[in-house]
């Protein structure tokens, strides 16, 4: 049986990938913050087991590799994130010049572009034990150099840095046969997608389940979207 681990699985598109892949029959390990109140994923039936954490505590993420040693992972999906602004109605608030919240900044860049280069590196032995092997970040067009707009400086920096950071890490383990690659989901109808958004999650997800079955290293590190569009960087 395959097995997935999940990061931010509690709500948006991280709760529809744990639906996806307990549907599909695999072993899903799914961490969040605040498990004790992540009641929509506590209610899910299947292979399942739920871990606390918090990907910027580095000392969490290493005490979960050591929980799971000796384990077989065969997916990581990277998808705790955060937006780093109130929500999009308010327009990015703290995140525009003049009006930067630099506390702000440092933090989305901790929880979207470092943490997930610390989760790889603590379950890397995880990973190489596994058959299918694959590394999954979820990032977001908004990030794309050449489609930059303005606006949301501390979001797109972030996610801009995910991606070279990814990139960077499909050359260096490609000899040890894992794939890397970076999805973008569409903008989605969550928490942090707002209620205006087009997509419906189990839309999203089900595209990113596809794309995610044809990935191989002859794929590894590219930026696609949930239809398999190529994104430019």
């Amino acid at each position: 049986m395959p097995s997935v681990l999940i990061t931010g699985a509690n709500r948006g598109i991280g709760l529809g990938f744990t639906r996806a892949y307990l549907k599909k029959g695999w072993e899903v390990i799914a961490t969040c913050r605040n498990p004790e109140k992540a009641n929509e994923l506590k209610g899910l039936s299947g292979n399942i087991e739920i871990h606390s954490l918090d990907v910027t505590d580095f000392a969490a993420v290493d005490s979960l590799a050591g929980e799971l040693k000796g384990r077989a992972i065969d997916v990581l999906i990277n998808n705790a994130g955060i937006l780093g602004s109130p929500s999009f109605e308010k327009g990015g608030a703290g995140q525009t010049l003049g009006d930067m919240d630099y506390d702000g900044l440092r933090h989305t860049l901790e929880v979207n572009t470092i943490a997930p280069l610390k989760v790889v590196e603590a379950l890397l032995p995880n990973l190489e034990a596994g058959k299918l092997k694959k590394i999954i970040t979820i990032t977001s067009a908004m990030g794309s150099i050449e489609a930059m707009e303005g606006e949301f400086i501390s979001y797109r920096t972030s996610k801009t840095a995910v991606n070279s950071i990814m990139r960077n890490l499909s050359i260096g383990l490609k000899e040890k046969g894992i794939t890397v690659a970076l999805l973008h989901p569409g903008w989605v109808r969550s928490d942090m997608g707002s209620a205006a958004a087009p997509l419906a999650i189990g839309e999203s997800v089900a595209g990113l389940v596809a794309e995610i079955d044809k990935l191989d290293l002859e794929h590894t590190g590219c930026w696609k979207d949930h239809t398999g569009e190529t994104i430019p960087w």
